[in-house]
């Protein structure tokens, strides 16, 4: 039987007391077309949207124009400090990225060019404070090629090549954006998610889904109305029945997700594949947002939480020996542990204490199998407490 690993909190012991931490929340939202000739009078309605979300990264797609960086800046983002990246003006619609300038600082970004739109990249780092170390963040942000014919998905797969071709070297990443996949067996899909070339991308979702079904309902992300709607920026329709925006992360950053923090805004798990995210009245935003969520965007925003800053990471340097990491493989039967030392011993706990495993590791990289286990959530330990990791088994 196959099981489904999803990452919850992660440990780290090294000796010294744990730090402080900082909680970031991430948000990739498709705009739909946003800009001068095109704002609809959605401006207000991304701000309410987006204040019941607050998150401290906003990376968006489908921008036409830099008047989103005033407006969002100005009239949107009206609870705090917010910056944006220089907008780059590429081929069709560009990317665009907002942070908390109070907890957050861009040190850089870069446009990687694909066959259609650009992809973008910009590194954040996290401003020190009392007890919290600095670390960074790359984001990647995308709009990969649009359509359900054969070509269209081996476009995408060529332009998710273009980021692992040029991926950062950073332990905490997100690839994020409206990546229009129809299925998880795309080349685009496998592309992120695969460890066989370097680092792979772990979907917090999981690959145990189809879409247009009642059942995996509650994590699609497209269209939120029923039809193109001229008054509300264009945008097509059909009904709430595809996951075309995604948020993956790094297997470091995954460990650091905040438990069920990833969700598709607004979606309330109600089936609506063929009905607007209003109709019937939605069960987790009110009325209004609900109206908001369906005018705004043809796309719901996709969020989630990481914990970062508790421990020295991305700018501790590259010559340090990197502390061991734990990649959750979603409908796997295995975990994989890496940056171990061959001969280290290490140990598989339940929440109870209990010892389910014990053994030693042959190669700086495990698969551990959980075949055997129960759902549950287990611990993984070095026999000497440098190291503590933590998964959960959810049949």
């Amino acid at each position: 039987m196959l099981h489904r690993i999803v990452p919850i909190a992660l440990l780290v012991s090294c000796g010294f007391q744990l730090h402080a931490a900082d909680t970031l929340r991430i948000c990739t939202y498709n705009v739909l077309r946003y800009g001068q000739s095109n704002e609809d009078g959605r401006t207000v309605r991304f701000g309410r949207i987006l204040n019941e979300i607050r998150p401290h990264i906003l990376a968006c797609q489908e921008v036409e124009d830099a008047s989103i960086i005033s407006r969002f800046v100005n009239d949107v983002f009206t609870w705090g400090s917010y910056a944006s990246a220089a907008f780059t003006d590429g081929q069709d619609t560009d990317n665009m990225l907002f942070y908390d300038q109070e907890r957050l600082t861009l040190l850089g970004q870069r446009r990687l060019p694909t066959e259609l739109r650009d992809i973008a990249e910009y590194t954040l780092a996290t401003k020190p404070r009392v007890g919290v170390q600095p670390d960074t963040i790359v984001v990647y942000s995308m709009h990969l090629k649009a359509s359900d014919e054969s070509e269209d998905a081996l476009q995408r797969g060529r332009e998710a090549t273009v980021v692992r071709n040029n991926l950062t070297t950073a332990r905490y990443v997100v690839a994020c954006g409206d990546l229009n996949l129809y299925s998880t067996q795309e080349p685009a899909y496998i592309a992120f998610t695969s460890t066989t070339a370097g680092m792979g991308f772990v979907d917090p979702v999981g690959a145990n889904w189809v879409r247009n079904v009642e059942r995996h309902a509650g994590i699609y992300t497209q269209a939120t109305r029923t039809s193109g709607d001229a008054a509300c920026g264009g945008g097509v329709g059909g009904g709430v029945d595809d996951r075309f925006d995604y948020i993956f992360l790094s297997g470091p950053l995954a460990q650091r997700l905040v438990p069920n923090s990833y969700r598709a805004f607004g979606n309330d798990g109600v089936p609506r594949l063929n009905s607007a995210i209003n109709n019937p009245p939605n069960q987790v935003v009110s009325a209004q947002l609900a109206d908001d969520l369906r005018c705004a965007s043809d796309h719901l925003p996709v969020t989630c939480a990481v914990v970062v800053g508790d421990v020295p990471a991305s700018l501790r340097g590259d010559n340090m020996q990197p502390m061991p990491q734990i990649w959750p493989t979603v409908a796997d039967t295995h975990v994989t542990i890496t940056g171990l030392q061959p001969g280290e011993p290490y140990a598989v706990y339940t929440t109870a204490g209990d010892l389910v495993f014990s053994g030693t590791a042959t190669t700086n990289t495990e698969r551990h199998s959980v075949t055997g286990y129960a759902s549950g959530r287990y611990t993984i330990a070095s026999a000497a407490g440098a190291w503590r990791l933590a998964f959960a088994v959810v049949r």
